[in-house]
């Protein structure tokens, strides 16, 4: 069985959501969290194809422009600053011609920091760690179901949370899937 998708590849640069990305105040408008990991994923898979992937996505910014319905998606990326150790790329998402997200995204070369790792503060707790929180019981919209939560407070003023999907983000139709995922579909989270 073939693992709910958000999007459905179109094209190359164009995607169908689908009802798992409806938002928790309008179920007929995109959550955004999807629409968000499909951009840095898209500019992964880019990256991997024209240099083996040797960079690292190492800081991302999105700008958000505006609400976006279930209607296709279309999807552009360029190189704005090319190079050997970094780069920095831009994908723009749109939907019936108007520019609805930008995205900027800085990859660097990957390099061993074994030496200079850890901090003075406790690990936070992991996912598995945490008590489940029932986010899908709170928040209405497809999107929040396919969330696997989790909150814990040792004291007061003191809180962890943490989220991770638990479904593919899109189906790959004209695209090769990922290392680890199916023939149908993928998912932008490693």
């Amino acid at each position: 069985m073939t693992a709910p998708s958000y999007f459905h590849r179109l094209s190359e640069t164009r995607f169908q959501p689908t009802e798992h990305v409806g938002g928790a105040w309008n179920p007929a408008e995109q959550h955004i969290a999807p629409t968000i990991g499909l951009l840095a994923h898209l500019v992964e898979a880019d990256h991997a194809q024209r240099r083996d992937g040797h960079l690292r996505l190492a800081r991302v910014a999105y700008e958000i422009l505006g609400v976006l319905t279930l209607d296709p998606v279309d999807v552009t990326l360029r190189v704005i600053r090319p190079g050997r150790t970094i780069e920095l790329v831009e994908a723009e998402l749109s939907q019936h011609g108007r520019t609805a997200v930008i995205l900027r995204a800085w990859l660097l070369q990957r390099i061993d920091t074994a030496a200079i790792a850890g901090s003075a503060f406790d690990p936070l707790p992991t996912l598995g760690e945490m008590p489940a929180d029932d986010f899908d019981e709170k928040w209405p919209g497809d999107s929040s179901a396919r969330w696997r939560c989790g909150a814990s407070r040792s004291a007061p003023g003191d809180r962890s949370a943490g989220s991770a999907p638990v479904s593919h983000c899109w189906t790959a139709r004209a695209s090769r899937p990922r290392p680890g995922c199916s023939a149908r579909s993928t998912s932008p989270t490693a």
